[in-house]
């Protein structure tokens, strides 16, 4: 059902979310539609299923809509009903199975201006789907009908060109939104940790977050630590659906005392800003939020070549700070050569400022506008 009205007036930008599901893309479209409206752009949110973990975290100053669809496919006329009625300017969606409805649905009612932000490498996202093929022509159909796709990095929007038909003119290249002062504030928290893990005695601290799937790549992770140092010790932030499959890796590498799966937290910035690294082993990504997080934390950040527009980050942030290696022993020298984390003080900002969340906020919006005219 949808709930009561909170928006009078016109929407001049819908976001579409499937659901409150606690991953960077959500995080990213709840930032967004926060930072972009102000007082002559109307912002609200368009959730099909009302679940998931960010569900608290949606900012009060945005009008929610709740569709109560546990399935996409379910929401779909009642999709179409809320667009007839409200007429939005631009629907923005930032999920490619979205963006594909968005699509089809304008072959069958008038739409409004159509905003796709891919948040992943097609290439590699798609392909590890069990529906890659349909996936793949249904961004083929509809990324080309948008009036605009929002990429995160150079090798996004070559790829979103050459593979998928989208005019160079109709992309948009713009960094992730990061609220650097909110986890600046929010890293000072205090974690516990389970007992021999990080702490005093010389021991090291290693952070890994993310949604534990097979993407995030940390199978990998906790195939290299038994050959690292016994004082490294790694904590696994997130929940998902490889989490009996990796504590039976743990179990039968014996690392039970030195890897912990901590779940999910929804404040990992305050275990960011106490790690000495960030660790990234992904199979594929867009542009890893919680890589620009942590830098925000001051925090380095190995990385795999694999883990999106990170390796285009690397030449604008200090030397170290992030680091590209490939996955097996090369990122397990990368881990070994962190310099240990200045005892009990926080460290400044590495990440650029082109990430900060108002500015990226405004240009997202003045494009926006451009749309609309």
């Amino acid at each position: 059902m949808e709930k009561a009205d909170p928006c009078a007036g016109r929407i001049d930008c819908l976001f579409v979310l499937p659901s409150y599901a606690a991953g960077g893309a959500e995080r990213v479209m709840l930032q967004l539609a926060a930072g972009v409206g102000d007082v002559s752009f109307r912002t609200a949110l368009l959730v099909l299923d009302a679940r998931g973990a960010l569900r608290g975290a949606v900012p009060s100053d945005v009008p929610v809509y709740e569709l109560g669809a546990l399935r996409t496919r379910q929401a779909v006329p009642a999709l179409a009903r809320f667009i007839r009625r409200h007429r939005p300017g631009v629907v923005f969606s930032s999920f490619p199975h979205i963006t594909i409805v968005l699509g089809l649905l304008g072959k069958v009612q008038r739409m409004p201006h159509l905003v796709a932000r891919e948040a992943n490498l097609p290439s590699l996202s798609l392909a590890g789907t069990g529906m890659a093929l349909l996936l793949r022509q249904g961004c083929r159909f509809a990324y080309p009908r948008c009036d605009l796709v929002v990429a995160s990095s150079m090798r996004m929007r070559v790829e979103l060109m050459t593979s998928f038909g989208v005019a160079k003119e109709r992309i948009l290249l713009l960094p992730n939104p990061v609220d650097v002062a909110r986890i600046r504030a929010d890293m000072t928290a205090p974690v516990h940790l389970s007992h021999g893990i990080g702490g005093p005695a010389g021991r090291r601290l290693f952070v890994a977050s993310g949604r534990l799937v097979a993407q995030k790549g940390f199978d990998r992770l906790i195939e290299l630590w038994r050959d690292l140092p016994a004082e490294h010790h790694l904590v696994v932030l997130g929940e998902g659906p490889q989490q009996q499959r990796l504590e039976a890796m743990l179990t039968d590498e014996r690392l039970g005392g030195r890897v912990q799966l901590q779940g999910y937290t929804d404040n990992p910035w305050a275990w960011y800003g106490r790690a000495d690294a960030l660790l990234m082993p992904s199979r594929f990504e867009g542009m890893p939020n919680a890589a620009l997080e942590a830098l925000a934390c001051g925090t380095p950040v190995v990385a795999t070549p694999e883990a999106g527009g990170l390796s285009e980050l690397a030449a604008e942030v200090p030397e170290r700070a992030l680091v590209i290696a490939e996955s097996g022993a090369d990122f397990r020298r990368a881990i070994a050569a962190i310099p240990r984390r200045p005892e009990g003080r926080f460290r400044p900002s590495l990440l650029p400022a082109a990430h900060r969340a108002e500015g990226v906020a405004g240009v997202l919006r003045d494009r926006l506008r451009q749309v609309l005219q």
